[in-house]
């Protein structure tokens, strides 16, 4: 039963647990002296305790409390939009605490065993797909130019055997009809019934968005079903040329010669490309973008200006890509010196510099020309393992 001690101004109280049933003054202050602030006189009162022995000292966590009473007092007096971009921030910090939550990224741990199944989260499949890895429990469309022959065929191979499963597309794209149903043929023979190919003729010599939009769309409207069965897109911008040799930078002077090689070798690639992001990458949980790279894209060669500026250009793009997009996970991938018709057609052609030719005889005299096979296998570890930086320049020979 509540009274009130008039004498003394404080609300006081019976406590039946003393042993004298007297009435105690609590250690609250008259209403009417109260200021317009928080209190900071928080105590414990015991069960018997006197009132002169009450000290009204602050509990070891008040300040931080009030501190935190105070900035959630600031937040709502602020404008509107300072209170939509705090709100904003907040919701950023929570999705970025629940990424990092070690639930959802243990497979990625390092006393994960390498030999371990990557299990795929849905959750995390949509809310940050680039934190998934690649792995061959998904169903993949892949996309490779360059395709009919070299290391274009090779990567598709390396692709179809180590990456994909059962109930993937390959769209594969290149100029020779004849080439791209061989490297079919090989592919149906690696996956016979579990995947299906699709081959699409076009000349990239000649970019044009029209053309590139309807080719793609009439290669997807072969496979059954639609772009949503497919958990990731994998594309590996392949196609490219060397020619022509012996090109000093001062020989650079025809703008018709010019533009003929960069709408092969780099126009071609961003109108490509930015096609597939509107009809496939939007479509899709994932999207995995190669660009095949060289040495030549980071280090200047002598006569090769032509072919050292387009790879290093496509190399730039790719980068803003992968900056653009971070969604998306990109990579330049320098294959090394390969063993292929194009070093065959360099080294025949009359036009090529005395030391580029020295250093490829060299190459070829003492067997140090990579197998395709063997670079595309290793792009294909790399895009499984998933651990390279987006959009970075990545060498064979530093892997």
């Amino acid at each position: 039963m509540l009274d009130v001690n008039e004498g003394c101004g404080k609300i006081a109280h019976h406590d039946p647990w003393s042993e004298d049933g007297q009435i105690q003054a609590s250690p609250i202050d008259d209403i009417e002296n109260k200021t317009n602030q928080f209190e900071n006189d928080f105590v414990t009162v015991g069960k018997s305790q006197p009132s002169a022995s009450i000290s009204l000292e602050p509990l070891p966590d008040s300040a931080e409390y009030l501190a935190h009473l105070e900035a959630k007092l600031n937040r709502l007096q602020t404008p509107k939009g300072s209170l939509v971009q705090d709100l904003k921030a907040r919701r950023e910090d929570e999705m970025r605490r629940f990424l990092q939550d070690s639930q959802w990224t243990h497979a990625n741990s390092e006393d994960s065993s390498q030999n371990q199944d990557i299990h795929i989260n849905p959750i995390l499949r949509r809310l940050a797909p680039e934190r998934q890895a690649l792995t061959i429990e998904e169903q993949s469309l892949v996309i490779i130019t360059g395709a009919s022959r070299g290391f274009g065929r090779a990567v598709a191979e390396a692709l179809c055997q180590n990456l994909v499963s059962e109930g993937s597309c390959i769209l594969l794209m290149a100029r020779s009809q004849a080439g791209l149903e061989a490297t079919a043929q090989s592919l149906k023979t690696i996956q016979p019934n579990s995947i299906k190919v699709q081959c699409c003729r076009i000349d990239l010599a000649h970019p044009d968005e029209t053309v590139f939009r309807t080719s793609i769309q009439e290669a997807l409207s072969k496979f059954e079903g639609d772009l949503k069965q497919f958990e990731q897109a994998v594309v590996v911008h392949n196609a490219g040329t060397m020619s022509p040799q012996g090109l000093m930078t001062w020989h650079c002077s025809k703008s018709t010669d010019l533009a003929a090689y960069f709408a092969m070798n780099l126009s071609s690639t961003m109108v490509l490309n930015s096609v597939l992001h509107e009809e496939i990458f939007a479509q899709v949980p994932k999207a995995v973008v190669v660009n095949v790279s060289s040495l030549a894209a980071v280090e200047a060669i002598i006569s090769w200006s032509l072919y050292c500026t387009g790879k290093a250009a496509r190399d730039m793009y790719f980068k803003c890509l992968a900056q653009e997009c971070p969604q998306y996970r990109v990579l330049n991938y320098a294959p090394g010196p390969l063993d292929t018709d194009m070093i065959a057609e360099v080294l025949a052609d009359p036009k090529i510099h005395p030391e580029i030719q020295k250093i490829f005889e060299e190459l070829v005299q003492q067997g140090n020309l990579l197998q395709p096979k063997t670079s595309a296998d290793k792009l294909a570890q790399v895009l499984k393992a998933d651990e390279f930086v987006s959009g970075s320049h990545v060498d064979y020979f530093n892997l």
